[in-house]
């Protein structure tokens, strides 16, 4: 998975709303399956995300 810019809205490490960059865990366990580092406190944030393919034509 390459990177994606995600609004987080209450981040669950300082509670204020930030557009930070996940990645994709190598071997994600339970339902998380990206990850990103909190710029305010330098804490870990999952998240579990769900990926639809659109067919193009």
């Amino acid at each position: 998975m390459s990177e994606q810019i995600v609004k987080v809205i209450n981040c669950r490490r300082c509670g204020q709303d930030h557009l930070v960059e996940f990645k994709g865990l190598l071997n994600p366990f339970d339902d998380f399956n990206i990850w990103s580092i909190c710029p305010k406190t330098n804490q870990p944030l999952l998240l579990k995300a769900e990926f639809v393919v659109c067919n193009q034509r």
